[in-house]
């Protein structure tokens, strides 16, 4: 029986990855279950996966927590999800927590030997240097549970990774796909949070709406599969059907398609890359007529802009998703426009053009706060 850790639980991956575990509950136990602030949806998941170890970032929860299960070692505080995970004994870390903060368990998984389903794609683009370096050092093996980049795994095994030539990383557009960049300046609040294809947590549903997540797992690619900024192309493909696709050096390509439903790459991470019987709806070809693509102009799409300047800057990378993460929460809290959101990214990379490339995790942390309080001070 696989034993796993969920951190981000009572998020949208984490849930979903607990409807896995609840259908394959002789395949998987859960030991360690980690969330922010969500009491009532974490003490109901207690009760029905019966962890050993619990994380809740909200001190008062926590005394609650406490109090109604004795049993159960609880954690709290600002080392209290590292502690968790060195305690916890597990085969498998499902790192799903939101932003920066997930890049201090994925680094403490690393040191602990356990591997990683990462849906935290953050913590790569903060610092990939530094975990790629970690994890082949300690014998670790990072899953992609991002819904591209589990399908270019998924591709890449029809072909040697010395073969591959690019990597076709598709894009839906989010709901602004036939706005054009003047026009988001009118988008509000409501109309970002309305993904046409998937349904995801706000941060990651205004990413997508801004196409900074596609940006950002643009990074993610790099460090996973070690390519270079001219082996990646994104692809505009609205249906969200095909996840990805590898073109070989025989320019053959290899496409991954399903329906937009992360349970499919959850599970393929889950069980490290292999398959069992998966309850999303297959694709019914009567219903798809068409498959669009289109490639996207970095004009129009001024994230991508950004990233692919700063490819090959770690540290400029890690400025773009600090900033990303302060702004998107000054939007949701109504303090910026839309646009303001990436206008203000690009600002943020510009005034770090002298900072080395490459800092060790502490000089990073100091980094990523400080931006974060540059960002909120408007």
């Amino acid at each position: 029986m696989k034993k796993i850790t969920i951190l981000g639980s009572t998020g949208s991956i984490g849930t979903q990855t607990l409807e896995i575990v609840r259908k394959h509950n002789k395949e998987i136990k859960v030991i360690g279950l980690a969330c922010g602030k969500q009491l009532s949806k974490l003490i109901e998941q207690i009760n029905e996966f019966s962890p050993t170890k619990v994380f809740i970032q909200d001190e008062e929860s926590f005394t609650k927590l406490r109090s109604l299960f004795p049993k159960i070692k609880i954690f709290t505080g600002e080392n209290g999800i590292s502690e968790m995970i060195r305690e916890a004994n597990v085969d498998l870390i499902i790192n799903a927590l939101v932003g920066f903060a997930g890049v201090v368990p994925t680094l403490t998984a690393i040191e602990q030997k356990i591997n990683i389903a990462l849906a935290n794609k953050e913590s790569l683009v903060s610092c990939g240097h530094i975990i790629m370096k970690k994890a082949e050092d300690n014998n670790v093996k990072i899953f992609p549970i991002d819904s591209e980049h589990n399908a270019m795994w998924q591709c890449l095994h029809s072909g040697k990774k010395s073969e591959l030539k690019k990597i076709l990383i598709t894009c839906s557009g989010g709901p602004f796909s036939n706005l054009t960049l003047e026009e988001t300046k009118k988008v509000t609040k409501k109309e970002a949070l309305k993904h046409p294809n998937w349904t995801m947590g706000n941060k990651v549903t205004i990413d997508s709406a801004t196409v900074t997540n596609k940006a950002l797992e643009i990074i993610e690619a790099k460090w996973l599969f070690n390519i270079s900024k001219d082996q990646i192309v994104p692809i505009l493909h609205k249906e969200s059907i095909i996840h990805s696709m590898i073109e070989f050096q025989d320019n053959s390509i290899i496409a991954q398609m399903s329906n937009p439903n992360m349970s499919l790459p959850i599970s393929y991470a889950l069980m490290e890359g292999n398959r069992f019987v998966n309850e999303t709806p297959p694709i019914n070809f009567n219903d798809v007529s068409q498959l669009n693509f289109q490639y996207m102009d970095n004009k129009r799409w001024l994230p991508l802009k950004i990233i692919f300047d700063i490819f090959d800057n770690p540290s400029l990378c890690a400025v773009f998703n600090s900033a990303n993460e302060a702004n998107v929460r000054l939007f949701l809290n109504d303090k910026i426009s839309f646009y303001d959101i990436t206008e203000r990214n690009k600002r943020a990379v510009e005034r770090h053009q002298d900072i080395p490339k490459q800092l060790e995790i502490n000089e990073i942390i100091r980094l990523h706060n400080s931006v974060i309080q540059q960002e909120e001070s408007i």
